[in-house]
């Protein structure tokens, strides 16, 4: 997201999402699909859920009263959507057949994309994508390169790892990696501004 932008992450992560469940629909035909869905789903939600609320954050000045009020609605849709997703999702299941069910949740999350878009007028002074960073050569690739190889890898990585019976020792490794990395970033942080920004 300090590349992208929290906007561009958001609608990167909400599109991921309904690809995952379009994928996930497609399990019935062969159990693959079923890992690879779910390695494109954590990859959108993971790009979505956190940004989303920074979006909305910068939506307002830290002393604005609304503030408070704009995420309280945020999380009160979410919990409307909890609720009814389950069943609409499990109606069209029942009625028709998994890939239906998993359609429809893809369904919604485009239609929430789609509303995202109309209003995008009101994300305009927020952060976007940073183009000279995004341009910028490491490693033979440009940087935009490097995230178009991991939005193609980190799914495949993801579905090995799920589907191999050496999976957990290889998730133990990547985790233990994964923290190291994270460790040795808030360590390079200057001072405790910087820290809670990571």
């Amino acid at each position: 997201d300090k590349v992208l932008g929290n906007r561009m992450a958001v609608m990167l992560g909400a599109l991921l999402m309904a690809i995952g469940h379009v994928v996930l629909g497609a399990s019935e035909i062969h159990p693959s699909f079923l890992y690879l869905s779910l390695a494109i789903i954590v990859c959108g939600y993971g790009l979505f859920k956190s940004n989303v609320s920074c979006l909305l954050g910068e939506l307002y000045e830290p002393t604005d009263p609304r503030r408070d009020g704009g995420f309280s609605l945020m999380y009160a849709a979410g919990n409307v959507g909890s609720i009814i997703a389950p069943i609409a999702c499990g109606y069209a299941q029942e009625e028709y057949s998994w890939a239906m069910g998993f359609g429809l949740a893809a369904v919604g999350m485009i239609a929430g994309l789609v509303i995202f878009l109309c209003g995008n007028r009101h994300f305009t002074h927020t952060r976007g994508v940073n183009k000279k960073v995004l341009r910028a050569t490491n490693f033979l690739l440009p940087n935009w390169g490097w995230l178009l190889v991991l939005l193609v890898a980190t799914p495949a990585l993801i579905t090995v790892l799920f589907w191999k019976e050496w999976s957990v020792y290889a998730l133990i490794v990547a985790t233990i990696i994964g923290l190291g990395v994270l460790a040795k970033i808030y360590r390079k942080a200057e001072n405790q501004k910087q820290r809670k920004e990571l």
